[in-house]
C-alpha cells in the first residue's frame, strides 16, 4: 500500500518537489501480463494525484530490481520482455495524461546481461512512445544503477532511445547510496538529510 497521505503535506511544507513512489510489480499486476488489480491501481494512482495536484514531479518507482516473482525480466522465459511491456503499457494508459508523473522503469537493476536488458528497456521505450505516451522516462542500467559502474553500463544503454530516433524524455537514472551506518558515518551527508 502506498505511504500515510500525512507525508505528502510534510514533504511539501519543506519544499520538495520531487517524490519517488515506490510500489511492487506484483501489488500492480499479480499476474504476469494481466491486467492491472484495479483496487491496488486506485490506491496508487490517487497517491500520486494527490501529490501532483500540488504541483510536484512523482517517478513511479517500480521497486522490483528487473525481476518479476525472482525471475529477471528479458532473460527467463517465465518473465519475457513483453511482461514489462505489458505492465508499463497499462500504467502509461493510466499516467499519460500527466505530465508531472515520470515512469521510473524498474528499481535498481542487477546482476543481469546488460545488453539483454537494453533490449529489453528498449522495447518499453518503443511500446510507449508508439502508443503516444510521452511522460518522462527514467532508464536504469545494471550494479544496482550506481554511479561508480555508470560508465560501464552507459555503454550498453546508450543505444535506447525513441522509435522516431531522439532520445527526448529520455533519462538516464543513476543512484549515489551513502551508508548512515555506526561503522560508516558521513557527517556531511547526514546533516544534508536531516
Amino acid at each position: 500500500m502506498p505511504p500515510p497521505e500525512s507525508q505528502i503535506a510534510h514533504f511539501l511544507s519543506q519544499n520538495v518537489n520531487f517524490f519517488r513512489v515506490p510500489v511492487a510489480w506484483e501489488f500492480l499486476q499479480p499476474e504476469m501480463n494481466g491486467k492491472l488489480n484495479e483496487v491496488n491501481l486506485k490506491a496508487y494512482q490517487t497517491f500520486i494525484e494527490k501529490i501532483t495536484t500540488h504541483g510536484a514531479y512523482v517517478a513511479i518507482d517500480l521497486h522490483t530490481f528487473a525481476r518479476y516473482k525472482g525471475q529477471i525480466v528479458g532473460e527467463s522465459s517465465s518473465a519475457p520482455a513483453s511482461a514489462l511491456v505489458s505492465l508499463w503499457t497499462q500504467l502509461g494508459a493510466v499516467f499519460k495524461d500527466n505530465p508531472l508523473v515520470m515512469f521510473g522503469i524498474s528499481n535498481e537493476p542487477h546482476d543481469l546481461v546488460i545488453t539483454t536488458w537494453a533490449t529489453t528497456v528498449q522495447k518499453v521505450v518503443t511500446a510507449l512512445r508508439e502508443k503516444k505516451i510521452e511522460n518522462i522516462l527514467l532508464i536504469p542500467g545494471t550494479d544496482y544503477t550506481a554511479m561508480k559502474s555508470f560508465p560501464e553500463w552507459y555503454k550498453a544503454m546508450k543505444v535506447v532511445k525513441n522509435p522516431d530516433g531522439s532520445f527526448d524524455g529520455l533519462v538516464m537514472e543513476v543512484h549515489r547510496v551513502s551508508l548512515l551506518s555506526p561503522t560508516n558515518r558521513n557527517t556531511k551527508i547526514a546533516a544534508l538529510s536531516a
